[in-house]
């Protein structure tokens, strides 16, 4: 049968003098209307140096694990 999956991603932006910066990211998987997983991600205002691109790839990691070769 089908299963329908769906997922839902919410970012939170704080601001400082040096600009805007990633607060708390939350990412979820859905499964036919179930919580099938859950990650979440809390910045720090000095520690976030990156992309939000790469927490979320991040995040999807830590989800979807890739096997060791």
């Amino acid at each position: 049968g089908d299963c329908t999956i769906t997922t839902t991603y919410v970012a939170d932006y704080g601001k400082t003098g040096w600009g805007r910066y990633l607060r708390t990211a939350m990412l979820w998987v859905h499964r036919d209307g179930e919580e099938i997983a859950r990650v979440n991600y809390k910045g720090s205002r000095h520690g976030f140096k990156g992309k939000v691109e790469d927490v979320i790839g991040e995040m999807v990691d830590v989800l979807y694990p890739t096997p060791a070769q």
